[in-house]
Order: C-alpha cells, then sequence, then structure tokens
C-alpha cells in the first residue's frame, strides 16, 4: 500500500505568514474509501427499509421481542462498520 503525500506550502495573507497541510492519498485509496463508503450506504439502506416496513406487532411480548432483534441487528451493523476502519 502506498503511503500518502504530504505538501506543505506558505502562503502570505494580509501581511501574515499562513501554513497549508495537504495530504495527497493515492488513486486506490480514494477508490478504495469510495467503496467502503457505498458498501456502508448500502447496507443503512437496508436496514432502515426493513426498520420502514415493519409492522408492529399488537402483542406487547412480541414487540418486544421484535425491538431486541433490530437492536441485535443496529449492533452487529455497527460492530462492522468498525470493522472498516480499523
Amino acid at each position: 500500500m502506498m503511503e500518502p503525500i504530504f505538501v506543505f506550502s506558505k502562503h502570505w495573507f494580509k501581511n501574515v505568514s499562513v501554513y497549508f497541510a495537504c495530504v495527497f492519498l493515492p488513486l486506490q485509496a480514494i477508490e478504495s474509501f469510495a467503496v467502503t463508503v457505498k458498501d456502508i450506504a448500502q447496507m443503512l439502506q437496508g436496514f432502515g427499509t426493513e426498520l420502514a416496513e415493519t409492522e408492529l406487532p399488537d402483542e406487547g411480548k412480541t414487540i418486544e421481542h421484535l425491538l431486541e432483534s433490530h437492536t441485535a441487528k443496529y449492533r452487529n451493523l455497527k460492530v462492522t462498520f468498525q470493522m472498516f476502519f480499523i
């Protein structure tokens, strides 16, 4: 994997010297990040659609089970997202 390239430049604004730090990432890193963002967006879209289309039942225990199930899926998504950025 290629390392990012750091570029520092000095500019003058209203008699004040300002330093800028720019990071140029290799194209492969940018493309990889874009794919990761797309994958995460698709997972969130699927989860959101599932939540929106879920009809709440009339029984309390069934609602409780449904909420526990959705909470478990949400927590699994969070873990999956964290693994993307390790």
